[in-house]
């Protein structure tokens, strides 16, 4: 369960840029673009972004009395 939502969307953020700058560094040492793994892990990391997104946006509470 996702408690804070913009942690996690920073977070996927990060990994977004992180798969593409690998993406990019494997085309340049390939001269065949082969990259569909990192394009493929990209996309999913967008679509699971997208996701916490909205759920940040509806402001979801915490509810402590679930915790205990």
């Amino acid at each position: 369960m996702v408690r804070d939502y913009e942690q996690a969307a920073c977070d996927l953020k990060r990994l977004i840029v992180v798969l593409e700058t690998q993406s990019n560094e494997r085309d340049k040492q390939s001269d065949s673009p082969s990259g569909s793994k990192g394009v493929k892990e990209s996309r999913q990391a967008r679509q699971r972004l997208l996701s916490v997104e909205d759920q940040a946006k509806k402001g979801t509470p915490l509810d402590v009395y679930l915790i205990l």
